[in-house]
């Protein structure tokens, strides 16, 4: 009997502008495949959305000419679109389409798309419509090529978590940085910077400096779920880049061992600020709430400067 040598890849689904009222149920959707770990969220608005949609379909096994008819709705969608990237841990590619269009793709990908769409596409007359609600990748090259496209000059690189030992496993959402000191420190002296919308000056958005205590992060661990679901329901898009869930938090905590293996390198990323002297953590907040809640004393974290 052969055996099938499981094949991993990084991939993407791509949340048009109409779509994005059903981002959740989109999200859900990916979740419950099992063979796909999510591993960052992206909104981006386009400058250009016609430009944008040719970018998008450039890496298309067909000639764009052969789908600008059907990609023709999305010129009337609202101009925002989010990315959700994801690792595929067992491809299923197989051979696809005829002729000249024939191509490799990875059936997994292929059924979660169809059923996302399946479920959420506009429907008319009862039928659902080709006014794709989502897109997705079909090799490894498109993920590439798009996150090139997004500012990340390294392509899928930015996606892995492995790399030279020394250095820390760099986030995704964070633009790059010049230079990192590692450091113990107090995990009192960790501060967050939370979001808070200010219904009566019109919904403008602020950030405020706390302690990791007093982030909605650490409250859920503490059984107050429904602030931390407050705090991501309040502006959406606006800073959720990961996978963020009541459920997702909880995982986390149950066991959490910080940088232990696989995740030797996984630091909380810090940026120092020396009129509090307190360390703002710039990506770790989960990690660094389940600490909190453990009552761990000190932390080493990547204190990263721009020199």
């Amino acid at each position: 009997m052969k055996t099938r040598l499981r094949k991993r890849r990084f991939d993407y689904f791509l949340i048009w502008g109409h779509g994005l009222p059903h981002r959740e149920a989109i999200v859900e959707h990916i979740r419950r495949e099992p063979r796909l770990r999510i591993l960052a969220m992206r909104r981006h608005v386009p400058r250009d959305l016609e430009r944008f949609v040719r970018e998008v379909y450039s890496c298309d096994y067909a000639p764009f000419e052969h789908l600008e008819s059907k990609t023709r709705y999305l010129l009337d969608v609202p101009a925002e679109v989010e990315f959700i990237f994801v690792e595929n841990e067992d491809v299923e590619d197989e051979l696809c389409g005829e002729g000249a269009f024939r191509h490799v793709e990875c059936m997994r990908i292929k059924r979660l798309k169809e059923a996302i769409r399946d479920d959420l596409n506009p429907r008319f007359q009862g039928m659902r419509s080709e006014n794709h609600v989502v897109h997705a990748s079909d090799n490894e090259h498109q993920t590439h090529a798009i996150l090139q496209l997004l500012g990340f000059g390294a392509g899928i690189d930015h996606l892995r978590s492995g790399g030279h030992a020394l250095l820390p496993h760099a986030p995704h959402h964070l633009a790059n940085y010049r230079g990192f000191l590692l450091k113990k420190i107090p995990l009192a002296k960790l501060a967050c910077r939370l979001l808070r919308v200010d219904r009566s000056a019109g919904g403008t958005p602020r950030h405020d400096v706390e302690a990791i205590t007093a982030s909605p992060h650490f409250r859920c661990l503490q059984g107050a779920s429904q602030a931390y679901e407050d705090y991501y329901a309040q502006s959406p898009g606006v800073h959720q880049t990961d996978d963020h869930s009541v459920h997702n938090l909880r995982q986390l905590a149950r066991d959490f061992c910080y940088l232990e293996a696989p995740h030797e390198t996984a630091y909380i990323v810090t940026r120092y600020e020396p009129r509090s002297d307190r360390f703002i953590v710039m990506d770790g907040l989960h990690r660094a709430a389940v600490l909190a809640s453990q009552q761990a004393r000190d932390v080493v974290v990547a204190v990263v400067h721009d020199g």
